[in-house]
Formats: C-alpha cells, sequence, structure tokens
C-alpha cells in the first residue's frame, strides 16, 4: 500500500544521532508512513547499528559510500519517497507522530504545503562560545501555541524572504520542518531536473516551493523538533566555525566554486550559500524578474558582521558596484542586525535567570527522544485531540 507520509533523514557520519530518533519513531502505531535513511558514511557503523529497526517494514535503509555533495545525498533520499506527502529532517532533529494526523488531515483538505512551529533542543556534546548555560540540553518550546491554523500566500513570504537578501527562510513552505506534496515536488523536478536544484537543499526547495505550492497553511502546533549537535552546520556556527574557502568544505558540489553567482562574495557561510542557493533557484525555476528585488546590501552586512574573516571578499563585491545607495543600506542594515544581535544576547541572559520567557523550558534532556517523551509526559495533554480539533476549526476562519 502507497503510504501517506514519507519522512526523509538523510545522514553522513552521525548514527548516535540517527538511531535515537528512529527508536523514537518505532513507537508509532500509525502505518500509514514510510521512514527513508540515506546513509553517505563511509563506513559501515551505521549500517551495523540500524539492523535491529530494518525489522520494522516502515523502515527503509540505504547505504552509498561513494562521496556525495551534501545535495545530491538529499536529493537521492528525495527520488525513493513514495508517499503522497513528504518531510525531512536532519538525523539530529526530532518529529513528533502527530505530523501523521496532519499528513491526513492536508489529504482531506486538499493542502499542499504545511508548516508548523517546532521545540529546539541542543545536544550535551555541543558547547557554545556565549550562554553555553542556556542552550545546553534543554527542551525549549513557546509555551502559547495553541494549533491555530492559518492561510499563508507563498509568494508573500518569497518576496520576503528576497527582500531580506535570502538571510532567512521565513514563512516559505519546505521539506525540512515542513510537509509538502509529493506532486509538487516532482514539478520542480521537472522544470529543472533536480527536486534541490541550488547547492543548499533547505533553501533551494524553499524557493521552489514558494514558486509551485497554490494551497500553503501554518499551524501553531510544534510537530518538530530541532537539534543541534556539535557536528552540524548549527553546531559550526555555534563554535564560529561557519565560513571557510568553498572548495575546501567537503559537502558542497565540485563545480560550485566554478558556477558561484557573481554578486555573491566569494567564500562559503550561512549568508552567502544562502543566497548563492536562492539565486541559483530563481534561475532554474526561470523565475529571474524575482532577482530585481534582491537585497544584496542586507548580505553584505550580515557577511561583513558574521565573516569578518572573508571581509576583504565582500569589500570587492561592495566596490564593484560601486553603488552611493548601496553604501547607505549596507550601514543602515549593518546598524539593524547589530541592534537584533545585541537584544537577543541580553535579552538571553535575562531569560536564564528570571525564566519568565514564555517558553516551555525542560532542562537536562540528554537525547532528542528524551525531549520527545518529556513533551508528551509534561507538556501536553490528549494533544491529538487539540490538534484535530484546532485545525478544524482554522478550516471554518
Amino acid at each position: 500500500m502507497k503510504p501517506l507520509l514519507t519522512i526523509l533523514i538523510p545522514t553522513k557520519n552521525r548514527e548516535r544521532y540517527l538511531i535515537d530518533i528512529l527508536q523514537s519513531i518505532n513507537t508509532w502505531k500509525h502505518n500509514n508512513f514510510e521512514v527513508i535513511v540515506h546513509d553517505n558514511s563511509e563506513n559501515n557503523v551505521l549500517e551495523e547499528l540500524i539492523k535491529p529497526l530494518l525489522e520494522d517494514s516502515r523502515v527503509r535503509y540505504y547505504h552509498v559510500k561513494e562521496w556525495l555533495a551534501g545535495v545530491d545525498n538529499f536529493e537521492k533520499a528525495l527520488d525513493l519517497a513514495e508517499g503522497d506527502f513528504v518531510t525531512m529532517i536532519g538525523d539530529d532533529d526530532g518529529i513528533m507522530q502527530e505530523v501523521i494526523l496532519a499528513a491526513e488531515w492536508m489529504k482531506q483538505n486538499s493542502v499542499e504545503a504545511l508548516l508548523p512551529t517546532r521545540g529546539h533542543y541542543t545536544w550535551p556534546d555541543l558547547e557554545y562560545r556565549y550562554n553555553n548555560d542556556y542552550f545546553n540540553s534543554v527542551l525549549r518550546i513557546d509555551e502559547q501555541f495553541n494549533s491555530t491554523v492559518s492561510k499563508v500566500n507563498p509568494i508573500d513570504e518569497l518576496q520576503k524572504v528576497i527582500r531580506a537578501g535570502a538571510s532567512t527562510l521565513g514563512d516559505m513552505p519546505r521539506l525540512y520542518y515542513g510537509i509538502v506534496s509529493k506532486k509538487r515536488l516532482d514539478d520542480v523536478k521537472e522544470l529543472t531536473g533536480r527536486f534541490f536544484p541550488g547547492p543548499s537543499p533547505d533553501m533551494a526547495n524553499a524557493i521552489s516551493m514558494s514558486l509551485v505550492v497554490k494551497s500553503f497553511m501554518k499551524i501553531d502546533f510544534p510537530l518538530f523538533i530541532s537539534g543541534n549537535c556539535s557536528s552540524s552546520t548549527a553546531g559550526m556556527g555555534a563554535k564560529h566555525l561557519h565560513e571557510g574557502n568553498i572548495e575546501e568544505i567537503p559537502f558542497l558540489p565540485k563545480n560550485c566554486k566554478e558556477e558561484w553567482e557573481p554578486e555573491v562574495p566569494l567564500f562559503w557561510s550561512g549568508p552567502t550559500i544562502w543566497a548563492e542557493a536562492a539565486i541559483k533557484t530563481l534561475k532554474k525555476m526561470k523565475r529571474d524578474s524575482y532577482l530585481k528585488r534582491f537585497n544584496y546590501a542586507s548580505l553584505y552586512a550580515r557577511c561583513l558582521i558574521f565573516n569578518r574573516n572573508n571581509s576583504s571578499k565582500t569589500y570587492t563585491k561592495i566596490r564593484q558596484n560601486n553603488d552611493f545607495l548601496l553604501y547607505v543600506n549596507i550601514i543602515k542594515h549593518w546598524c539593524y542586525i547589530w541592534s537584533v544581535r545585541l537584544y537577543n544576547l541580553i535579552n538571553k541572559r535575562k531569560l536564564f535567570k528570571s525564566k519568565k520567557n514564555g517558553l516551555i523550558e525542560i532542562k537536562e534532556q540528554k537525547s532528542i527522544s528524551a525531549c520527545i517523551d518529556a513533551f508528551n509526559d509534561h507538556v501536553v495533554t490528549s494533544k491529538q485531540e487539540l490538534l484535530l480539533s484546532e485545525i478544524r476549526k482554522g478550516l471554518h476562519k
């Protein structure tokens, strides 16, 4: 029987985290879903560890030892999906069983994409440079979530992201921490030749989904927990290691440097790879007109603040433009980003001390599966009924 939902988990050399979330999913009672684990590890460690879990027919495992770019690992995983709907998590992330109820509702109501809220968790092995006590081993979820459903215009969200220089995924529809129709994913591949038409899979997918999805909704319910471990890109950012020469980043495509967009500073970082993926995707989706509104000033300001080791490459791009208004906008965005950064830093200090922060905080959690159990036990009672009833209410607003 064709599954309703496919859960994709691309992974590489991080078996500890992957096994933990698989063990959690293994306890689910539903049978109308599949999990696809696509492993690009050089060794057989995960292949051996996962064997007992493969007795569950809902789990499929594929191992490719030959080197793959990160985006190609995602591409091959998605190519195997058989569900009507697809979602994707990282191997250090968590997913709630209620995602099945959400997918059932989407099918019943012809919803092509759903974006829920999510919790946040830092694995114990990730040490932050600042405020480590605030982050480490704590599950945080907004205590005000109420399962309200609201309609969203994906093009409006896409334009917001473009005006921000692709510095955020915003509220665009997407696979990562979201649910989307497999048919719409197939539309993108038919047009561009790939499911992910850019080197950053999360940004490439979100941009492309915004251009093909028509029925898109948000729900204020945490169906996912974003996990940050020491070896993740988020973990690299926490350790201030999230930048480098393009040719030295092992998970980027081999031709990434040669095909790099000329307006984007020539180095790898969070701001640059997202901008690169956004521009590439818009071009391959034949929507170049959106690039007229792309905010390069915001991109350059972020690079100057967060990627000071490569500031000379950013200045090169600024000088090539030689536009007075660009300089003015860079200064404006530089001031804004610093103000937000300082506010968040100060606010986290206060939150940690006062604990009156509008968040559900469950401390001393040793794994994602422990976070999910804690959420189920202590945060929500009768949450399935809450989710379903509020979804129905949202449809009639």
